[in-house]
């Protein structure tokens, strides 16, 4: 039976430093009250905890998770593993964590595959539409990174034995959008996210110093000139955060300097065929090849309608035979009835062959 684990010390810090420590009371935008590491079931207003009764609430939040973890997951799990996965559950709630595929891919024996959907769990709610927070990339990240830590440290992967390729489907683990930055003050008395703010715009200021250090390359790569230099100083000015100019701006000569290169053909010349068309040969009256006969002008289109004839005298004869047998009976029977129409028949068909033959006899003679 595999044991009941329970949260470890450094997994017990790891979730400490995710949640954050809240003092005093703060009301949730539900209407609830939140205090020290996210307990909400005894927050009231105006309540203050310290950081050792903030912990002692945390590990009582703690037990249905990890009862919850025990009782999901059937195959063994390390330490790491278990407060990796408590931490998960605490943060998306147990009914999310049994629903995930985390745990179906763990106790399918697939670990790795488990530990890939972590990432899933990275939005929030904010202004009701749900967006990519820059923590709990983080955190998904750490709590992945924990997963997979073996009891006995990290397997070695030599770079020289095992040369790294890139993997195409790891692009779908990638946020499709820029994670936002949350905001979230632990110190007043309104909880929730606000003010998120893209990461993008907070970090206008990175992406200027990148521009200018792509700029410095290029001047120290490309031969400088007095027109480079002052078209690389404005350059240097410009603001590069918003992404639309590229740093090799300054490297492109103007329009006017740039020579269109010469057509490939002049549309005004003669342009000879360089092909000439087959010319028919004079006809001297003499046929030395025989033209193909056309369908149905064939000798063996007679065997058709004398095909037809024979079987229509073949039933003639049987049906003369049948009404020649029945002749002594005195009440009609149906074997004489089938020998009249077979004779009818029989002749049907020879006069029908006969016809056909003599019409296609005809079609000949014409040709």
């Amino acid at each position: 039976m595999t044991p009941r684990l329970k949260i470890s010390k450094p997994g017990l810090d790891f979730i400490k430093a995710h949640e954050g420590y809240r003092r005093t009371a703060a009301e949730l935008p539900d209407g609830r009250w939140v205090i020290g590491y996210s307990h909400t079931q005894t927050a009231r207003q105006g309540v203050s905890v310290s950081p050792e009764d903030a912990e002692a609430l945390l590990m009582h939040d703690l037990k249905p998770v990890e009862e919850a973890v025990n009782d999901l997951v059937f195959a063994p799990l390390t330490q790491n593993q278990f407060d990796a996965l408590v931490s998960l559950a605490f943060n998306i709630g147990v009914r999310q964590f049994r629903l995930s595929g985390i745990v179906r891919h763990i106790n399918e024996g697939r670990p790795l595959d488990a530990a890939s959907c972590f990432d899933v769990w990275r939005r929030v709610e904010i202004d009701r539409k749900p967006v990519v927070v820059d923590a709990l990339v983080r955190r998904r990240a750490s709590e992945k990174a924990m997963f997979l830590t073996p009891k006995t440290g990290p397997i070695a992967a030599p770079t020289a034995e095992a040369p790294v390729l890139a993997d195409p489907d790891a692009v779908y683990v990638a946020p499709m959008e820029t994670a936002v930055a949350a905001k979230v003050d632990l110190n007043g008395t309104k909880a929730g996210v606000r003010g998120a703010v893209r990461r993008e715009k907070k970090d206008a200021t990175q992406a200027q110093a990148a521009a200018d250090a792509v700029v410095e390359r290029l001047n120290q790569l490309l031969p400088a000139s007095d027109k480079d230099d002052d078209a690389r100083a404005s350059l240097r000015s410009r603001d590069y955060a918003g992404g639309r100019e590229s740093a090799f701006t300054a490297s492109r000569p103007p329009v006017s300097e740039i020579e269109a290169p010469p057509p490939a053909f002049d549309p005004e010349e003669d342009i000879e065929p360089s092909f000439e068309a087959p010319r028919p040969e004079p006809w001297d009256g003499d046929v030395s090849v025989e033209a193909p006969l056309r369908a149905g002008s064939s000798d063996q289109s007679f065997l058709r309608p004398w095909t037809l004839g024979a079987a229509g005298f073949a039933v003639m004869m049987v049906s003369v035979y049948g009404i020649a047998a029945n002749a002594s009976l005195v009440e009609p029977s149906m074997w004489r009835g089938l020998s009249f129409a077979g004779l009818i028949f029989g002749a049907l068909s020879v006069f029908s062959s006969v016809f056909l033959a003599l019409r296609r006899a005809g079609r000949l003679i014409d040709e």
